[in-house]
C-alpha cells in the first residue's frame, strides 16, 4: 500500500477479502444429492433470449455457490499433522515443566478452597429455600385455580337423542340463547323440541343454605384484619393533637376509605365462589333424533359462545334418565326478535 498511514490494514486480517472457497457454503454430506441429481438442473435449452444454454451451466453455477463438507478434510488433516510436528519438537523441552505444574497441582488440590466451600453452603441454602418457595408458590397457585377445572374428564356417553350442557354461566345464560346457538348446528330434517333448564343436586342445596344464611362467609375480607385496622386507627386518634384542624380529620377519613375501596371481599374465595356457581344448574337439549343431537354435539361441545368466556361442555343422557326438578328456564322455539344476552364471566377470565 503506497499510503503508510494504512499499511496496517494491508495485514490485519479483519480487512482480508474471503477466498473463493471460503465465500462457497459448506453443504453437509447428506445433501450431496444436489451436485449429482438431475432434478437440480436446468432443463431449459435456451434461456428467456432464445440463446443456447450450456448443458453443464446449472453444474458450475451450483459448485460456484456451494462445496460439500469432506472437501476440507484433507487441508484439516494436513494442518493436524504439521501441528502434530511441531509440538514433538517442543515436548522434550516441556516435560520438566509439566513435572513442576503437576507438583503445584497436587500442592493446591490439598488446600480447602474456602471461598469456594462458602458458595457452596450458601448455594445450597438457596436451593433449599427456593423449594420452600416454589412449593408455596404452587400451594397459591392450586388455591388460585381451585374449581377452574370445569370440563373433567367425564365419558361423554353412549348416543341419544338429548344432550346435557354443564359448566356455564347461569346467572346471566337463558334457555333462549342456548336454543339461538344449538338451532344454527341442526341438519336438515332435524329439529329441537325443547330446551330445559334445571337446578342441580348441588346447586339446590346451595341456594337453600345461601336463602337462610347469605353468601358464604368466606368470599368477605377476613375481620380480624379490619379489627387491627381499627386499632391502629384509634391508637393514632390518642397520639393526634387535640387541637388538630377539623376539616383534616375529616380529610383523613376521607383518604382512609378510599384506601379501604375494593378490600370488602377476598379475591381467591369470591372467585371460586363464582366458578362454584357455574354447577348450579344445568340445561337439557332435546332431539327428535340421534342423528341431529349427534350433529348438535360435534358442531358445538368447546366452542365459545360469543366473547362470554363460556364454552359449552356437553354430554350425552341416557334414554332412561327422567328429571322430577322443576325447570328454572324453558324454550321450544326462539321469540320474535330475539337479541343474544351480551355479558363476560370475569371469574373464567382471570385468576384472581
Amino acid at each position: 500500500m503506497a499510503d503508510q498511514r494504512f499499511d496496517a490494514l494491508s495485514r490485519d486480517p479483519r480487512y482480508r477479502l474471503p477466498s473463493k472457497k471460503e465465500k462457497r457454503t459448506a453443504v453437509d454430506p447428506r445433501f450431496g444429492r444436489l451436485f449429482t441429481d438431475q432434478g437440480f438442473r436446468k432443463k431449459a435449452s435456451v434461456d428467456r433470449y432464445g440463446r443456447k444454454v450450456d448443458s453443464e451451466q446449472g453444474t458450475k453455477e451450483l459448485e460456484r455457490l456451494y462445496r460439500l463438507e469432506k472437501d476440507d478434510e484433507p487441508e484439516k488433516v494436513k494442518k493436524v499433522e504439521r501441528e502434530v510436528v511441531g509440538s514433538s519438537d517442543e515436548g522434550a523441552e516441556s516435560d520438566g515443566d509439566d513435572h513442576k505444574d503437576e507438583d503445584e497441582d497436587e500442592k493446591l488440590a490439598g488446600k480447602k478452597d474456602l471461598a469456594r466451600e462458602g458458595f457452596s453452603e450458601s448455594s445450597s441454602e438457596e436451593e433449599g429455600s427456593s423449594d420452600e418457595e416454589g412449593s408455596e408458590a404452587e400451594a397459591e397457585l392450586a388455591e388460585e385455580t381451585a374449581g377452574e377445572e370445569q370440563t373433567e374428564d367425564i365419558p361423554k356417553g353412549d348416543v341419544s337423542s338429548r344432550l346435557a350442557a354443564v359448566n356455564l354461566d347461569w346467572d346471566n345464560m337463558r334457555a333462549t340463547d342456548i336454543m339461538a346457538v344449538a338451532a344454527s348446528f341442526v341438519p336438515s330434517g332435524g329439529r329441537i323440541e325443547r330446551i330445559t333448564i334445571y337446578p342441580s343436586e348441588f346447586g339446590r342445596e346451595r341456594l337453600e343454605r345461601e336463602e337462610l344464611e347469605g353468601p358464604p362467609r368466606e368470599i368477605f375480607a377476613s375481620s380480624k384484619r379490619q379489627e387491627a385496622q381499627d386499632e391502629d386507627d384509634r391508637e393514632e386518634e390518642e397520639e393526634a393533637s387535640d387541637d388538630e384542624d377539623e376539616d383534616e380529620k375529616i380529610k383523613q377519613q376521607l383518604l382512609q376509605g378510599q384506601a379501604n375501596d375494593g378490600k370488602e371481599f377476598d379475591t381467591t374465595a369470591l372467585r371460586q365462589y363464582q366458578l362454584e356457581r357455574l354447577r348450579y344448574y344445568y340445561a337439557v337439549i332435546e332431539c327428535d333424533g340421534k342423528l341431529a343431537a349427534k350433529a348438535i354435539y360435534d358442531s358445538m361441545d368447546g366452542r365459545e359462545y360469543l366473547s362470554t368466556a363460556n364454552f359449552f361442555d356437553l354430554r350425552f343422557i341416557p334414554d332412561d334418565t327422567t328429571f322430577d326438578e322443576s325447570p328454572r328456564d324453558e324454550c321450544t322455539r326462539l321469540p320474535e326478535g330475539y337479541k343474544p344476552n351480551e355479558f363476560r364471566t370475569e371469574a373464567l377470565t382471570h385468576s384472581k
